[in-house]
């Protein structure tokens, strides 16, 4: 157990983990924080953290890759701020006491094939420019490739979520959530709340 963040990677450097766990610690398992900040997560298991499994701050960015973020006090990943980024593929985010994601003021998370599911409360997207974006398999693809968050997110003040299939432009929308439609019906939906 770590007094605070278990990894704080800050100040531009870049830090790259892969198989291993950050557990236990008073504060984040990872914390990203500031412009060129980077954090590259492969295979890392963050879990039972007094806050966040990972989270950014003030620009900072982070590329996961089959992660598991569980059992956290706040959220499996949080982002917050303008320019502060994530993209997840293959990630588990469950059984958190927050959200699978929380993302304010302007972040951007781009989820790939991940599961988001069994966390405490629905994962937030607030304010203007907060985007989760949902990648799927192209159609041409084949099935598979399709993320599941459950609950749906809740989205205030502006934030979005949007779902883009991989390897093609977007050119339909959705109607808003609770439409008849499956938004796997689309090519490229957005949703505003």
């Amino acid at each position: 157990m770590h007094g605070q963040s278990g990894v704080l990677v800050a100040g531009g450097a870049t830090a790259s983990l892969t198989s291993c766990t950050c557990t236990g610690n008073k504060a984040h398992g990872v914390l990203v924080r500031g412009q060129g900040s980077v954090g590259s997560l492969r295979q890392v298991t963050l879990s039972h953290n007094g806050q966040a499994g990972t989270m950014l701050s003030d620009g900072g960015r982070t590329e996961m890759a089959a992660c598991d973020a569980t059992g956290n006090k706040v959220a499996g990943l949080v982002a917050w701020g303008c320019g502060s980024r994530a993209s997840a593929a293959d990630c588990s985010l469950t059984q958190n006491a927050g959200g699978g994601l929380a993302l304010r003021d302007g972040a951007v998370v781009e989820l790939t094939r991940c599961l988001v599911k069994g966390n405490r409360l629905p994962s937030e997207v607030v304010g203007r420019g907060s985007e989760i974006r949902l990648v799927v398999a192209a159609a041409r693809a084949g099935p598979g490739g399709a993320c599941v968050i459950d609950p749906a997110p809740r989205t205030m003040e502006g934030g979005v979520v949007s779902e883009v299939r991989a390897g093609e432009g977007g050119k339909k929308a959705a109607a808003p959530a609770g439409g008849k439609k499956s938004l796997l019906d689309f090519d490229h939906v957005v949703i505003h709340i």
